[in-house]
């Protein structure tokens, strides 16, 4: 059975306003599930600073593929047009390419959705911000879960650098948990599954993770990374959906305007937001607001600012270590039920 992985953007929520905007945020995003609710948090955001009376911003979208090669072409393009400022590549594999861009351009680069922990730490005191979750501390979070199931972990890997990050720091943490783990690393969801009946994990993109799950029994313990926290991924998965285990950036504080805000996005895209809306639209908001008090100041000077304080936001109290790192976001572990992310 194949799945569509390609969906149409909202690209008709980026138009510019009517009375103008010098200053652009670059978009860099794929045309996969995820990618609309980049667009959404942006359009929701930007209508928002406009209402009250912000400076003029636009956002400009760009395809990076989800891939190396396309993360490298797009950041090239938006440093080629002069962009500052970029919110987006929820791919790890093409924030980790473009980011090094950025970093020479100056040019600031908030990524919202890539969790590979080299993304901060390649680059230093740098331009670079992540405000999402890392893959070590996703793997701690299942580890801890897994420590109350019986019987070895099997560990599915997808051949990509997602999966490879996602499975070595989940082989770190069973072996510092004394859990016995086998790991099998597939381009596709094959003839590998085995029907054994201890707790697995699948360490992956949703498109594998739903692959792989639909060989799996359903009453053993099921993971899957975070990337499996969308709609699409229910409708891949099936029935077998049911009963999974995702981790989530918890919202800790003000769930009310999370609430209104993940209803606007599905009122604008026409089905639930994924993982990466919320952490999108923070990323968006707290770059507006730096714009909003110090006009277009560069990537460098916005990037300095982030880090200089903490900010009240959507998902709690957050702030920035100097490498770009953030602090205050929390994993937690969502269940699938009735197509619902239900998180404790």
């Amino acid at each position: 059975m194949s799945f569509p992985t390609k969906m149409s953007l909202p690209l008709h929520l980026l138009a510019p306003p009517s009375f103008g905007a010098e200053i652009e945020i670059g978009l860099p995003i794929d045309t996969a599930a995820h990618g609309a609710c980049l667009i959404a948090a942006a359009h929701l955001a930007l209508a928002q600073h406009h209402e009250r009376g912000g400076i003029p911003v636009r956002a400009v979208w760009y395809d990076d593929q989800r891939s190396a090669e396309g993360g490298h072409a797009a950041a090239r393009r938006l440093a080629d047009r002069g962009i500052s400022y970029v919110v987006g590549h929820f791919s790890s594999r093409a924030a980790m390419t473009a980011a090094q861009i950025y970093r020479e351009a100056g040019m600031l680069f908030m990524a919202p959705g890539a969790s590979a922990p080299e993304l901060t730490a390649s680059f230093g005191s740098s331009t670079v911000l992540r405000l999402f979750g890392r893959d070590d501390t996703q793997a701690d979070v299942i580890v801890q879960r897994l420590q109350q199931q019986e019987g070895d972990v099997e560990v599915y890997v997808e051949d990509n650098r997602y999966g490879h990050s996602l499975g070595a720091h989940l082989q770190r943490a069973l072996t510092r948990a004394n859990k016995v783990a086998r790991l099998v690393v597939a381009r596709v969801a094959d003839d590998t599954v085995s029907a054994g009946t201890g707790p697995v994990v699948v360490a992956g993109t949703r498109e594998f993770s739903a692959r792989v799950l639909r060989r799996l029994d359903r009453s053993r313990c099921r993971i899957a990374g975070d990337d499996a926290c969308h709609v699409a991924f229910l409708d891949e998965a099936g029935e077998v959906a049911d009963g999974v285990l995702i981790p989530v950036i918890a919202v800790a504080a003000q769930h009310e305007v999370a609430a209104r805000l993940e209803t606007a996005c599905r009122d604008l895209i026409g089905r639930p937001p994924g993982a990466y809306f919320l952490t999108s639209y923070t990323a968006i908001d707290l770059l507006l607001g730096v714009l909003h008090h110090l006009g277009d100041c560069g990537g460098e000077r916005a990037a300095a600012r982030l880090k200089e304080r903490r900010w009240s936001t959507v998902l709690g109290d957050l702030s920035f270590s100097p490498s770009g790192e953030v602090t205050g976001l929390e994993w937690r572990l969502a269940q699938v039920a009735q197509r619902q992310f239900i998180v404790p």
